[in-house]
């Protein structure tokens, strides 16, 4: 349910009281930003100077835009669980480049237990270094990450909430809201590519 007017403006200014202490992030994606109003995460400026070599253990098309990339490997037992939400940055050598190439990635899911990291990409085909590997890569190819990158989780404790991006932004949007309480209010506004690029997430009704 939407809230009346006056608690909106008291949810929002609440959120920009700067005497609560909390950071506001705001993840610029395309026409559409992602707004939250606390940071959880334990981001060190060195983290992302971890580095984890891993395989590929599968792909799969969630939607027509959208892929899901599983990651594992023993270098993941030392990888910090609760990451999701975060990014790591993927490492590309591609034939026709000079440089290693870094390519950023939503950390859907992190399943300690079994040392396995799951990634949610857009699909763009064969269109870029990242792109092509995607749709190339088999089970057992070897990858190198970095990482984790910042969280970007909202405060569960919040009055209102409200989480739009396009989807780029979507796996760290599905995190928050599987996070969120069940009597969370608000709203979330994610635009998609085609209509099958939907898909069902554990939203609080």
């Amino acid at each position: 349910m939407t809230p009346t007017n006056g608690r909106l403006k008291h949810s929002i200014a609440k959120i920009m009281n700067p005497l609560l202490l909390m950071r506001m992030i705001i993840i610029s994606i395309g026409l559409f930003n992602v707004y939250a109003h606390q940071t959880t995460g334990s981001f060190q400026g060195n983290n992302m100077a971890s580095e984890y070599h891993v395989q590929v253990l599968k792909t799969q098309s969630m939607t027509p835009h959208m892929r899901r990339l599983a990651l594992y490997g023993e270098a993941l037992q030392s990888f910090p669980p609760n990451e999701q939400s975060g990014y790591v940055k993927m490492l590309f050598t591609p034939t026709d480049h000079p440089k290693v190439v870094l390519r950023s990635f939503t950390i859907r899911a992190f399943d300690e237990q079994q040392s396995q990291l799951t990634l949610d990409i857009v699909d763009h085909g064969d269109k870029g270094v990242a792109a092509k590997w995607l749709s190339q890569c088999q089970p057992g190819d070897d990858v190198i990450v970095r990482g984790p990158g910042e969280k970007k989780l909202a405060n569960p404790d919040a009055d209102w909430f409200f989480l739009a991006g396009d989807m780029t932004a979507l796996p760290a949007i599905a995190v928050n809201l599987e996070a969120l309480p069940d009597d969370a209010r608000g709203h979330a506004i994610i635009q998609i590519r085609a209509e099958e690029d939907k898909q069902l997430i554990g939203a609080p009704k």
